[in-house]
């Protein structure tokens, strides 16, 4: 018997239908009158995944039973487990995360409230009448000087 004898005895095993089986596994509705030799391992993985319960390995060489021996825990059953795990530590991240980001915001706010205070203390017109430079005083100077002595002489 070919792999492709053994999969259309699985689909009719499960009731299913080539076209059916081909939407689902997401290859051409003629993927399974196309099949030569074997199937590719991508192909087989995306097989496995939609029909845990066939025996992949009964399907390419025709070896063993058709369908998965029910005595050991699934493969999704394994897979449930670990997904669950993986979620319960990503929560726990988030917390984290969430817990972090709080303090985070409690610090920004005493900050704002530390730089609101300080602008308070600072009088913003006692540097206005502040001369900028050395310059700008010394040339006050000269210049009321020379404007006196031009009042003198004229």
């Amino acid at each position: 018997m070919s792999v492709k004898e053994r999969l259309i005895k699985f689909l009719k095993y499960k009731g299913i239908g080539q076209k059916k089986f081909a939407d689902k596994i997401g290859v051409s509705s003629g993927y399974v009158n196309a099949i030569r030799i074997s199937i590719q391992p991508k192909t087989l993985d995306k097989i496995a995944m939609h029909f845990p319960e066939l025996n992949t390995s009964w399907l390419l060489t025709g070896e063993g039973e058709m369908l998965r021996n029910t005595d050991t825990p699934s493969s999704n059953e394994n897979n449930i487990e670990l997904l669950s795990k993986l979620l319960s530590e990503k929560d726990a991240r988030l917390k984290e995360k969430d817990e972090t980001i709080a303090a985070l915001k409690d610090n920004l706010t005493s900050l704002q409230k530390q730089i609101a205070l300080l602008e308070s203390k600072i009088e913003t017109p006692q540097y206005a009448e502040r001369p900028t430079s050395k310059n700008d005083v010394s040339s006050k100077g000269k210049t009321a000087k020379n404007s006196a002595h031009i009042t003198t002489l004229g």
